[in-house]
């Protein structure tokens, strides 16, 4: 199976966003639809199509097979532009209105308090996800190989991502490429690849 991997592309907004609803469904939900999965995947089609921001399309990387999005990731680290959180909550705030940005900020800060930033010598990988029919051919390698090149090209020295401890596949996945066990809180793992 031939994999390459390409910056996202606005046009990929709709696609992208339903994958990024399968890498972590039960916070997306509860921190955009407070329980509803709709409006969560309305709201990353939306963000998707613009570049800026944590779900701005800039900030994916996906993974093409057989002409079609396969697999998604994004990867951010300390070194973010200056208008990388403005541009979220700009986000958040068009499509939701003031109040209902002011819930979902809420939320957030209540639903990823475990999730540590990446420190100064860390690249983090987040939003991973493989279309169903595509499991097992190598795309979520692809991806984590390339997260692990760009970790080298800027010159950090872990990769590092957080996943649910109920996801054994996907712990799995990430031990057999090299990743460790790191600490875990509140239900997710903490994985750690060291260059």
């Amino acid at each position: 199976m031939n994999i390459s991997l390409r910056p996202s592309q606005a046009s990929d907004a709709e696609t992208v966003a339903e994958l990024i609803m399968c890498s972590a469904p039960d916070i997306l939900t509860f921190v955009f639809g407070h329980g509803d999965d709709v409006k969560p995947r309305e709201f990353l089609q939306s963000s998707l199509a613009q570049p800026d921001g944590q779900f701005g399309y800039a900030n994916h990387i996906v993974a093409i097979s057989d002409s079609n999005i396969a697999g998604v990731y994004c990867r951010w680290h300390d070194k973010l532009p200056a208008d990388f959180d403005r541009a979220t909550v700009d986000s958040i705030h068009r499509f939701f209105g003031i109040e209902e940005a002011m819930n979902i900020m809420f939320r957030s800060r209540e639903s990823t308090r475990f999730f540590t930033p990446p420190q100064a010598h860390q690249l983090c990988i987040g939003h991973l996800a493989v279309d169903m029919k595509y499991r097992g051919h190598g795309i979520a390698r692809a991806m984590l190989a390339d997260a692990i090149a760009f970790a080298r090209q800027i010159a950090k020295t872990h990769v590092v991502l957080d996943v649910a401890l109920n996801n054994q596949p996907a712990i799995g996945l990430y031990l057999a490429n090299g990743f460790i066990r790191g600490a875990s809180t509140d239900g997710y793992l903490r994985m750690i690849y060291v260059l």
